[in-house]
């Protein structure tokens, strides 16, 4: 599983912790000598250090390792210095100030993080501030005797609040991770990668929704096959990349031209289908309104860079009526794909519509191009048409 940085440091320092306990527990009857406590500055400020990394690196702030190294290690210089110098309490003062500061600082870097942060990550930071005020009692009470049992329980308690905060932090992490993963990949098997639009995976299940809600409401959709008139010169002249800009400008176009009206789904190169739903009773204009605003919006010329391409679409189209019959969506493309081939052998740039399989009555005569007079106004209307930067 990827995982934020941070998690690793915080393994080295459990390890380390639980490693340093069993030392403090088998060797407590020895008292404190300046080598024991040594010991214990060197154990304890390693996995004070490795700790607060870790949760830094983990909520995402910056930091330099370099420096968060190097300050401990002349701290526990200096601190060694003093203690052999016989100047315990001071070592002891030092060393618990700078391990204590460093609590503070993870305790303010959660507090004040601009990144969502859950209940653990809170956590984890209230268990730092207690940390670091429960280290500074140490150089005044941790050489009293009937402190060290109480001093020591507190520190395990808070040492076991600490990680458990973050290991609950590891696995909400875990968690959104996977969901997030669970979504892309739900994602991404229903759509088209380039586009983004719905791609062939997802067209049966579209189309049986389309069907239920029709039948419901008594409404109408539309089926259109849509192949692009001039993409493969494009694509030839200009390269893939080019061809590749057109499609996602297209979809971006058709997506907001669609809105709640419809969906688009890319079924393989330039070839997209699109569902329309029609507002009201069905009628022959109003499917021929739908796809002569889809053809207008597809024609605006589109700018890339220095270039200006210029394409269009030939459209087949197949209008579903509820309580007519019931066409499988193999019919429905199938209609929809022979009436966009007769689109493009009729020159391209314009509207061809059959009824729907198996109805009885003639919706738009078949095999005849809706409305020739308006479809040549429209190509007249093209050149007129000024050009849109690509977004």
């Amino acid at each position: 599983m990827p995982s934020r940085q941070g998690v690793g440091w915080w393994t080295c320092a459990a390890s380390l912790q639980s490693f340093a306990y069993i030392l403090q527990m088998l060797f407590h009857d020895d008292g404190k000598t300046v080598s024991n406590m040594l010991i214990f500055y060197l154990l304890q400020t390693t996995v004070n250090h490795l700790l607060v990394i870790g949760t830094l690196l983990f909520i995402k702030q910056k930091l330099d390792l370099r420096l968060w190294l190097a300050v401990p290690t002349v701290m526990l210089a200096v601190t060694t210095a003093l203690s052999l110098s016989g100047q315990t309490f001071l070592g002891a003062l030092l060393f618990a100030v700078e391990n204590a500061s460093a609590f503070f600082m993870v305790a303010y870097a959660i507090y004040k993080t601009a990144e969502p942060i859950n209940k653990s990550t809170k956590m984890m930071g209230v268990f730092s501030f207690l940390v670091g005020v429960h280290w500074l009692d140490f150089p005044f009470l941790g050489h009293l005797e009937w402190f060290q049992a109480i001093g020591f329980i507190i520190g395990m308690t808070l040492a076991i609040g600490i990680f458990m905060s973050l290991s609950a932090m590891a696995l909400l992490q875990f968690r959104d991770h996977t969901q997030r993963s669970e979504k892309r990949a739900i994602y991404a098997a229903g759509h088209d990668p380039l586009t983004g639009l719905y791609n062939r995976s997802s067209l049966d299940g579209l189309f049986d929704d389309y069907v239920a809600e029709a039948d419901e409401k008594k409404l109408s959709f539309i089926v259109m096959y849509l192949d692009l008139d001039g993409f493969k010169a494009v694509n030839d002249q200009y390269g893939h990349k080019a061809g590749d800009m057109l499609l996602i400008t297209v979809a971006k176009r058709l997506e907001k031209w669609l809105g709640d009206k419809g969906d688009a789904i890319r079924i393989g190169g330039d070839e997209i289908i699109v569902l329309t739903r029609l507002r009201g009773a069905y009628s022959e204009e109003s499917a021929y309104k739908s796809a002569r605003l889809l053809l207008d919006m597809i024609e605006l010329p589109i700018v890339d860079g220095d270039n200006v391409h210029n394409i269009s679409s030939s459209i087949g189209g197949c209008s579903y009526l509820p309580g007519i019959i019931t066409p499988s969506l193999d019919d429905m493309i199938q209609c929809a794909d022979k009436q966009m081939y007769k689109a493009k052998q009729a020159g391209g740039h314009c509207i061809f519509f059959k009824e729907q399989p198996g109805a009885k009555r003639k919706l738009i005569k078949p095999d005849l191009l809706v409305i020739p007079k308006v479809a040549e106004k429209l190509q007249r209307k093209k050149r007129t048409k000024q050009p849109i930067e690509v977004v």
